[in-house]
């Protein structure tokens, strides 16, 4: 991997395989080609973990989200979107793919930190060409404002700061009438009512021990509780369910796990429900994140939205991220 993000970034005039492998030293391109074609990875979660290392070292309160597009030059026609059409890189209609991206700012420094792939209706009305190039079933077709709404409203649920968002004219602008495409009234996820951001649920980073060392929030005691903890935690006074799962682990009954965090959802609405880790990160995040899905938090966004409401570590590892975006609707 290290490897072929050098070779993107380097100066290598045509970035194939075999021109990659020259400039990482590699006799062949086999090596590249593996990694491309054979190995299991997930793009929107590198973009994930790219938005964290951003947030990281970049972000400040008054930070900007830029959006634009720009064009990618191509030969054939089987490159995914590939057509002729205008082209900012070039000034003209070219044979070409459009992406549109978003760049984060501030005065500490700027960094691409998500894209969508513009497909014209040539190819989303050919759902055999769409197909043949692994785009997926569920992709329709959506004007370049519309990707770009996408990713401000995903941006709205990331741990980065956003003060302002800019445009070009391509976009809307007030100057002739328009709002911006991506202005809606609609709340975002950061901004709706939603039980996981509320009283009703206290997150502990231990279960109360009998000896009272990790004393409870203030407030009321909990009528339920959700321990996720590798071994049998202590007892306590109030209604509690034992959900085995190690540090840094998946749970060892998904079933049972499900039932439980359905269970605490819907208790949340009258009583106080706690949930409970050894660190209060890792486990209880993702037992957080999977509330927040049930109570209608977008799934990709749920991960987010916890890093904002309750502590920008939690959800710590890439199978625990994995587990969120897999607790979907069939969930609720």
């Amino acid at each position: 991997m290290r490897d072929y993000i050098r070779g993107l970034l380097g100066r290598v005039g045509r970035k194939n395989g075999w021109q990659l492998a020259a400039y990482a030293g590699h006799r062949t391109p086999d090596r590249l080609q593996r990694l491309l074609n054979g190995a299991r990875w997930d793009a929107d979660e590198l973009r994930d973990d790219l938005q964290h290392y951003v947030a990281e070292r970049l972000a400040e309160p008054d930070g900007i989200l830029i959006l634009d597009d720009t064009g990618f030059l191509k030969k054939g026609t089987t490159s995914a979107g590939v057509q002729r059409q205008y082209s900012g890189t070039t000034g003209r209609t070219e044979n070409c793919q459009i992406g549109v991206f978003a760049a984060y700012a501030t005065t500490r420094g700027r960094a691409l930190v998500d894209r969508e792939l513009y497909l014209p209706r040539s190819w989303t009305d050919d759902r055999e060409r769409c197909r043949a190039a692994h785009i997926p079933e569920q992709r329709t077709f959506a004007t370049k404002p519309d990707l770009a709404k996408a990713m401000v409203l995903r941006a709205i649920a990331w741990p980065l700061p956003i003060a302002w968002v800019t445009v070009d004219a391509a976009y809307g602008c007030a100057a002739c009438g328009r709002r911006p495409a991506w202005a809606t009234s609609s709340p975002s996820p950061s901004s709706s009512r939603c039980r996981t951001s509320d009283a009703s649920i206290t997150s502990s980073p231990r279960p109360p021990t009998k000896h009272g060392s990790d004393p409870l929030p203030t407030g009321p005691e909990p009528a339920f509780a959700g321990h996720l903890l590798g071994k049998r935690p202590p007892q306590v006074p109030w209604e509690a369910r034992w959900l085995r799962r190690p540090d840094f682990r998946l749970p060892a009954d998904d079933r049972e796990t499900r039932r439980v965090l359905r269970e605490a959802w819907e208790r949340s609405a009258t009583e106080r429900v706690e949930l409970a880790c050894g660190g209060g990160r890792g486990r209880t995040g993702t037992a957080l994140a999977c509330l927040a899905v049930l109570d209608g938090v977008p799934t990709e966004n749920a991960v987010a939205y916890v890093h904002r409401h309750y502590d920008s570590r939690a959800v710590e590892t890439p199978w625990q991220r994995r587990y969120v975006r897999r607790f979907g609707p069939e969930d609720r």
